[in-house]
């Protein structure tokens, strides 16, 4: 993560960069296909906060917020439809 709240993603092939998100996430995971990014995007005073963010266009799709718990991890289906967060309390 860059200090100014930038999550970059580089072709590693071709060492160009890809796509630039604005966001300050704490956990984050690519879907199977590099498509999508799920992320944990932080916590608010009750809730903790997850983004779903498209690679390629760098828009954040959908924001969600969970219960605050602290994430142990976090998935996203290939097709960018489901996220799945697994949380320390077993929830």
């Amino acid at each position: 993560m860059a200090s100014d709240d930038r999550l970059r993603v580089w072709d590693v092939a071709t060492g160009r960069l890809k796509s630039s998100l604005t966001m300050r996430a704490n956990f984050h995971r690519f879907s199977s296909d590099a498509r999508f990014l799920a992320a944990w995007t932080g916590e608010d005073a009750r809730f903790n906060l997850y983004s779903v963010w498209d690679v390629t266009s760098g828009k954040r799709l959908r924001q969600f917020k969970g219960r605050r718990t602290r994430v142990s991890d976090l998935a996203i289906s290939p097709d960018g439809l489901r996220a799945g967060v697994g949380r320390e309390d077993g929830e």
